[in-house]
């Protein structure tokens, strides 16, 4: 009962962790196409204002146009930023659930007295050793009689 119960719970903890993949993929996703569409922005005013303000005020709309690649640039780095710190929070709620997971499953399984691998491989040993011990007999047997 116990086993099942832990092996649910890492299904759903894989879950969690697909999901949170998931949604970073999607941020990535969602950044770049802001990008690409700021860029597109940019390029399209920076050529339509060419052709429609004077050469006196063409310097003007160039400085606004460095502004708004600034401020592109700022805004991409915040995004950055922001989906390192989203990336940071779902490591850390990820272990945060497992850490309890486990903590709440372990008494459960103790109270069960499963066999732990230890025990298994101790009693592995031992058989062993009787194995050893009853051939060594049976040999020894064999040759008296």
């Amino acid at each position: 009962m116990a086993a099942t119960k832990k092996k649910e719970a890492l299904v759903s903890l894989s879950r969690v962790q697909d999901s949170l993949r998931g949604v970073q993929s999607h941020i990535h996703t969602s950044v770049r196409g802001l990008q690409k569409e700021g860029e597109r922005l940019l390029s399209r005013i920076g050529a339509g204002a060419s052709r429609l303000v004077p050469e006196q005020q063409q310097k003007l709309v160039e400085d606004l146009l460095d502004q708004a690649r600034r401020i592109r640039l700022d805004i991409q780095k915040r995004a950055e930023k922001v989906i390192k710190e989203i990336e940071t929070r779902g490591e850390k709620v990820f272990s945060r659930i497992e850490s309890e997971t486990e903590k709440r499953l372990e008494p459960v399984v103790r109270r069960l007295s499963l066999s732990t691998r230890k025990d298994i491989d101790a009693l592995k040993r031992r058989l062993v050793s009787l194995e050893q011990r009853l051939e060594e007999i049976s040999s020894a047997a064999m040759k008296t009689s």
